[in-house]
This record gives C-alpha cells, sequence and structure tokens, in this order.
C-alpha cells in the first residue's frame, strides 16, 4: 500500500514537472534554448524584485526600507507581495547573469508542488490510493489558470496550498482538528496575501453552498453553528497574526490616487464581455505565456 501511495505522489509531483520541460524543450525555452518564460511583468516587475531579494540576502540592502524605488520608500509591502516564499531561496543558487534560469526552474518547482498537494487532498478526502488521482493532481498543476498566470510567479505558493486548505475545511467540518485549515491559510497569506484573501473568501463560499446544506442535515443545529464559529475564528487568527504584513500593503495601495480612482470606476465599468469572461473559465483568451 505504501509502495503504491509513493508511485501515486511522486508521480503527481514528477509528471507535470516533466511535461513543462518537454514543452521548454520543444519551445527552446531557457535552460534548452534562447527563449525565455522572462515577458511582460515577470521581466520588467519580478526579475528586479528577485534580484534585490538575493541582494537583501547576499549584501547590506534593507528589506525595510529601500532607496531604489523612488528615491526612498519603505520596502516592506513590495516584500510581502512578491518575496516571502520559502522556495525563493533556490534563486541564491544562481548568479545574476543565470537568474532567468532559476526563475524557470522555481516555476517548475512550484506547480510540480501544485500537483503532490493536490494528490494529497485527493488521497486524503477520499480515502482511495487510486491511479486516477494522477490525472486529477496533474490537471490541477497544468489547469489554464496556473499556466496563463506564469507572470504571477509569487501565486504560486498559494496555490500549492490551496488544497490544504481545503482539506482544513473539511477536517473542521467532520469536527476534526482545525491545525491544518489555520497552518495552511497563515502561510499562504504569508506568502502571498491576494491569495490568502481569496483561500479564505473560498472557504467560506464552500461551507455556504456545498458543506452547510449537508451539516443542517444533523440533529444538533448548534454542532453545525459551533464549526462555522470555529472556521471563522481560525480564519481571523491567521489574518491578524499575519497583520504586520498585510496591513502595510494596503496602505501603500490606498495612498495611490490611480488605485482610488480605478476602485470606483470598478463599480461601473466592465472592461470584458460576458462571451469572453465566460471563455475564460476554458482558456487563458488567448494569451500567449512563452517568448
Amino acid at each position: 500500500m505504501y509502495k503504491k501511495k509513493f508511485i501515486i505522489y511522486f508521480s503527481s509531483f514528477f509528471l507535470p514537472v516533466m511535461l513543462l520541460f518537454l514543452v521548454f524543450w520543444d519551445s527552446q525555452i531557457s535552460p534548452f534554448g534562447t527563449n525565455s518564460l522572462l515577458h511582460g511583468r515577470l521581466e520588467n516587475v519580478f526579475l528586479p524584485y528577485f534580484s534585490y531579494y538575493k541582494s537583501i540576502l547576499t549584501s547590506n540592502n534593507d528589506i525595510f526600507y529601500n532607496f531604489s524605488k523612488m528615491g526612498g520608500l519603505c520596502g516592506l509591502e513590495s516584500s510581502a507581495y512578491y518575496m516571502f516564499s520559502p522556495l525563493n531561496a533556490l534563486l541564491l543558487l544562481f548568479p545574476d547573469r543565470f537568474l532567468n534560469v532559476g526563475i524557470t526552474l522555481l516555476i517548475v518547482l512550484k506547480l510540480g508542488l501544485c500537483g503532490l498537494t493536490c494528490a494529497y487532498f485527493l488521497n486524503k478526502e477520499y480515502g482511495k490510493d487510486s491511479y486516477m488521482t494522477i490525472a486529477f493532481a496533474c490537471c490541477y498543476a497544468l489547469c489554464g489558470h496556473n499556466v496563463s498566470n506564469i507572470s504571477n510567479v509569487m501565486f504560486y505558493d498559494g496555490f500549492i496550498l490551496f488544497p490544504l486548505v481545503m482539506l482544513g475545511v473539511s477536517k473542521i467540518l467532520k469536527n476534526e482538528s482545525s491545525l491544518l485549515y489555520f497552518v495552511s491559510l497563515l502561510l499562504t497569506i504569508i506568502t502571498n496575501g491576494l491569495v490568502g484573501y481569496m483561500s479564505a473568501f473560498f472557504s467560506i463560499l464552500i461551507v455556504v453552498c456545498y458543506k452547510l446544506p449537508l451539516l443542517y442535515k444533523e440533529a444538533d443545529v448548534n454542532v453545525t453553528i459551533l464549526k462555522i464559529k470555529r472556521l471563522v475564528f481560525e480564519m481571523i487568527m491567521a489574518f491578524g497574526l499575519t497583520a504586520w504584513l498585510w496591513v502595510p500593503e494596503i496602505c501603500s495601495l490606498t495612498d495611490s490616487q490611480n488605485f482610488i480612482l480605478h476602485l470606483q470606476d470598478a463599480f461601473w465599468n466592465s472592461n470584458l464581455s460576458f462571451e469572453v469572461l465566460f471563455a475564460k473559465f476554458f482558456s487563458s483568451g488567448g494569451i500567449n505565456v512563452f517568448s
């Protein structure tokens, strides 16, 4: 049984990695050719941040104050959004001239871990050591949402932890330990506050739309209410313990006049027609992620 489980977990990680390497090899993407994943936002925003992240650990640059940003501003909110993934330590192994290769391998590693955590969720939630788990884990790791966000590599840690967050929700609703939900959501918020907020929102949505009708079949309604209270309490604790990260980030955003104007426009205008929005549920909308 343990051998089969190892094969499932290993394949759920290794198969997406190998498929990505085959695509990179066919497309002549670094390290297999002269093309690169670094384009658009990944090249103009994240590459400088990753380079600065290395300099924080290897030289005298400061994470709290950055003189290279608009003449000197607080760098904590940017660090919290872009650089707080522990997997970024992989980039320390690469000199600056090979940082593009390091980022490519980082993307591959994170998508492989997406498959691994998805396999873990499916195994624990449904209790079946089936080889079909590998197929579903591969679909999660390489789904259109993940691939189209290849330029937003800092989101991937949240995608890795998302199956664990959902498993934690399931454990709470089964009256088991809430530790997994708290720890996984806490780590999601630390690695990226935006994905952490969306994971927390989705956990509430899961309870309301899927689990709540089933829970009300229980004889004691108070038990149901208690489970929901535990979920909300763990969520508040996770956000409270990470407030030192996301509060400066929100303050930085709200200080921007452009943000306020765009927020006002968002309530009245739409950038996408319904047909285009519906199509994006099934594809990346024709976005070319390779160059």
